[in-house]
């Protein structure tokens, strides 16, 4: 019997899912209501070890005939409040190391990181738009530390290309895995949508409740990319190989 049972996403998480994406931690007491910004989506954190209760709520630009996120450096963020009804908190903007911008939400959700009930996140996901066809989305998965008494990143720095996928699948001991596939792209012998090999990472739970990066490999076969189908598919055919991996 496998040791790891498997939930499944393309782009979207299936579970109780978390608002994933690693953001340059530009961190900062801000109404998330001013400027250009517009609220996606809030979701209600129901942990016993935050009291009160938190509520997270992501934003992005609010697009006009003016304001396009192709063009706009105002990146997306998530904003954590401990009162819904007070619209003042911590947020964090979605932004790397460089300064790129990435200015869509993408997936905003709660997921559990274990099997203990206070063992949620949240999963948030960043798109950049603009003149890059390298690493245009962030991953992050918040978690509140109760020793530190606020939210935190618990993801190294996730960046994928479009043509990627993630997918969480659980551990024998009830611990998240975390899985990414990212393509590899050959300029020389192939266009930038043909089938390519791609990049798998495993990321595990440790005792901390931070993900690291212990296991990663090279595809040996080449997977259809946008040229032939509408999204990535490729964790669910590796499977196979990645639950070899983990068993070694």
């Amino acid at each position: 019997m496998s040791k790891i049972r498997s939930e499944s996403f393309a782009f979207t998480l299936a579970n109780i899912t978390l608002y994933l994406l690693y953001m340059a931690v530009s961190y900062s007491f801000a109404d998330a209501s001013n400027g250009s910004y517009h609220t996606v989506k809030t979701l209600a954190i129901i942990n016993h070890r935050t009291n009160p209760d938190y509520h997270a709520t992501a934003y992005e630009l609010k697009e006009n005939d003016n304001d396009l996120f192709e063009t706009s450096s105002l990146p997306a963020k998530i904003c954590f409040y401990k009162n819904s009804k007070i619209r003042r908190g911590i947020c964090f903007k979605a932004k790397d190391g460089a300064n790129l911008p990435y200015q869509e939400v993408k997936d905003f959700k709660i997921i559990a990181i274990s099997n203990n009930k206070d063992s949620h996140g949240v999963l948030f996901t960043a798109l950049h738009h603009g003149q890059t066809l390298g690493r245009v989305m962030f991953i992050s998965i918040w978690h509140f530390d109760s020793t530190l008494h606020k939210f935190i990143d618990i993801l190294p720095n996730v960046r994928l290309t479009y043509q990627s996928e993630y997918k969480i699948s659980r551990n024998i001991d009830g611990k998240s895995i975390f899985i990414t596939a990212d393509r590899i792209w050959d300029e020389n012998t192939e266009s930038l949508y043909s089938p390519h090999r791609f990049k798998i990472c495993i990321l595990t739970l440790d005792d901390n409740n931070f993900f690291s990066i212990t296991k990663s490999y090279t595809t040996e076969n080449k997977y259809k990319s946008f040229d032939d189908v509408e999204r990535i598919v490729v964790i669910e055919k590796e499977m196979e190989t990645i639950r070899r991996i983990l068993l070694n």
